[in-house]
Parts: structure tokens; C-alpha cells; sequence
């Protein structure tokens, strides 16, 4: 069998663009859920809700819950591409990123990058109280850094959750189902990647 000759090639930037463009509805799912779950009364919310109208009803605008997506997936997919050299790496998250069509206020892609990189290499920290959480479940040995999935929980604790909802469960018990949300978006992301390297390969 001589099947891997014939892998389509394909740039960095649209192995991102297509990865996230697959992973997307799951993204998007699991970004929505990760939030909910800060609020005490989401298992037994009104489901004739969409996860938009749950949050906002609980003080989360719909321009603050689409900048948590966009961080969410932006989080999810730079870790994912730290498999890859850096160059290559920085590529493909920004190709990902060019599969949504709309910018939300309040991301900007080089300072959320630029943020992410110093934290998965261990040059930028955080308050000592979230700096502390961890969720030894959870680890990715296929990345230099095998926390990384656990390093996003506590960048979108920093950067959004501490800012816009009202829970400190977070910072103790309920960092577990949280973090654990955050790096299910970390494994879907790797999987698209994994089922795209079988029908191709990077120029």
C-alpha cells in the first residue's frame, strides 16, 4: 500500500483553516458549555434557550460570549499547533483564525498569540491564585507541554472569566469540570489535525 505518496499537500494556513472549520460546531458547543457551567442552575436550565439567551440572562452580553468563543477556539488551536515548529505553528493558528467571518470586539489575534506563547513557554505567569489551579486528570504528551490544555483554563479564567461572571467556584472545585471542558476543545482540535495528516501533508 502506497497511499501516503499521494497526500495532498496543503500550507500551514489551511491546515488551520480547514481543522477548525471541521471542529467548529464542537468548538463552539463546548466553549458555550464551559461558561455555563459556572452558573449554578445550568443543568437544570430552560433548554428552549440557546446557550446565547442562557448567558445573557445571567449578566453575559452576546458580544461578550462571542469573544469568549473566539478566545476559546484561538486557545484551542494555538496549543494544538505547538506541535509543530514555531514558524509553522504560528501559521496555522492564524489560518484558523480565518475561518470566522466576524472579528469580535475585544479580540486581537497578535496580543492573544503573543499572550499564549509566553505562557506555554513558561515566561509569563499568573495571579498566584489561579496560578495555583490544576487538573492533574488532564495532560497532552503529544505537545511540548503537556499542560497546555490546563494553561488555557487558567489563561480564560484570567483574561474573561474573572472579568465578566460572578463565581469563585472556579478557583477551587469547579476548576476540575471547567478545565476539563477547556481541554476537550484542545482534543477536538487535535483530532481534526490527526484525521486531515491522513489525506495529507504539509508543503
Amino acid at each position: 500500500m502506497m497511499f501516503g505518496f499521494f497526500k495532498q499537500k496543503i500550507t500551514p494556513e489551511e491546515l488551520g483553516h480547514t481543522a477548525t472549520k471541521w471542529a467548529n460546531e464542537f468548538l463552539v458547543n463546548d466553549a458555550a458549555v464551559s461558561l455555563g457551567i459556572l452558573f449554578d442552575d445550568f443543568w437544570d436550565r430552560d433548554q428552549s434557550l440557546t446557550p446565547a439567551q442562557y448567558l445573557e440572562r445571567h449578566g453575559i452580553p452576546p458580544s461578550k460570549t462571542h469573544l469568549y468563543i473566539r478566545t476559546f477556539a484561538h486557545c484551542s488551536v494555538q496549543a494544538a499547533s505547538t506541535q509543530f515548529n514555531q514558524d509553522t505553528g504560528l501559521a496555522v493558528t492564524r489560518g484558523a483564525m480565518t475561518s470566522f467571518k466576524e472579528t469580535p470586539q475585544g479580540y486581537d489575534f497578535e496580543t492573544t498569540y503573543n499572550a499564549l506563547e509566553a505562557v506555554y513557554r513558561g515566561h509569563r505567569h499568573f495571579h498566584p491564585s489561579i496560578e495555583a489551579l490544576n487538573n492533574p486528570n488532564y495532560h497532552w504528551p503529544i505537545l511540548p507541554n503537556p499542560k497546555a490544555g490546563i494553561l488555557n483554563a487558567r489563561y480564560l479564567i484570567e483574561n474573561f472569566v474573572a472579568l465578566y461572571v460572578k463565581n469563585t467556584k472556579v478557583l477551587g472545585d469547579g476548576f476540575s469540570l471547567f478545565s476539563g471542558k477547556v481541554g476537550g476543545g484542545l482534543d477536538i482540535v487535535l483530532r481534526a489535525m490527526t484525521q486531515l495528516s491522513k489525506s495529507t501533508k504539509l508543503a
